[in-house]
């Protein structure tokens, strides 16, 4: 059990330096570019989708729905061998630096029709090396509780559909004032992550799971609406768009797999 609680912890240190790494560097990116792409009269327009909205959505989502595929076969592939899973340490440092890499090519190789090739490769790199970082939780979950990968698979899309829907069927400008809150909820996260390094406290941990997967939710609808926004004000670039998605229906899962086998284990440990 020492052993099965030492790798839980070391899979979510991973999980929180990815999301301190890509939402990060995503964030720093909208606040000094992105933001100024779209019209704030924007704020206050309750149209429906224009077409060519539409057309980028279906971009967005088909893209992404591909990327989870690679990531949850790339995550497959770790489980079934036992090679990967003799190379933990290389492998999840190689998947940091694979995943940081790829994030920032995407991001700094201007979207356009000769480079859309490229640009899908390096999103799709990026996916695939994400499923791998968390291949180790999911083999110590798929040990201990396997019956709740697929709960927790089932109840991240379910979030994800739900609040990406309330995003483009709700008043925009409600939801996109959510960007300062978010990222000085996440920053507070982080804090938290750090402290907890050093107290190991439950109570702390316990907390930043339920605020991570509150947070989390809230970025899907405003990375959404903020899409919605981009496009119409002329950024077709639908692969940056994916990829800020999929860090949010990743984090969504990784935290409702984290705080289903924690109940678990505390019902257990009652009895």
């Amino acid at each position: 059990m020492f052993v099965l609680n030492n790798t839980i912890l070391y899979s979510s240190l991973y999980a929180f330096l990815f999301v301190v790494k890509v939402e990060v560097l995503v964030i720093n990116m909208r606040s000094t570019s992105q933001f100024r792409q779209y019209n704030l009269n924007s704020l206050f327009s309750f149209g429906h989708l224009d077409k060519h909205v539409q057309v980028h959505l279906k971009n967005v989502y088909s893209t992404l729905a591909i990327g989870l595929v690679l990531s949850s076969a790339a995550a497959y592939g770790f489980l079934l061998s036992s090679y990967l899973q003799s190379m933990v340490t290389t492998l999840m440092l190689l998947s940091f630096v694979t995943t940081v890499g790829s994030a920032m090519y995407v991001y700094f190789t201007p979207h356009s029709v000769g480079t859309i090739n490229a640009r899908l490769c390096a999103f799709f790199l990026f996916a695939a090396s994400t499923g791998l970082g968390f291949g180790p939780l999911l083999r110590v979950v798929s040990v201990i509780n396997p019956d709740t990968i697929p709960t927790a698979l089932l109840g991240a899309a379910l979030i994800f559909v739900s609040f990406s829907l309330a995003a483009l069927f709700t008043r925009r400008r409600y939801y996109l004032f959510l960007g300062a809150l978010l990222m000085s909820a996440l920053s507070v996260l982080a804090t938290f992550s750090l402290m907890n390094l050093f107290l190991r406290s439950s109570a702390l941990y316990q907390s930043e799971l339920y605020i991570g997967l509150a947070v989390f939710c809230g970025f899907i609808v405003f990375d959404t609406q903020l899409i919605v926004e981009k496009r119409k004000a002329g950024d077709t670039d639908f692969i940056w768009h994916t990829l800020d998605l999929f860090v949010d229906f990743v984090e969504v899962f990784r935290h409702l797999l984290i705080i289903l086998n924690s109940k678990r284990n505390r019902r257990e440990n009652e009895d």
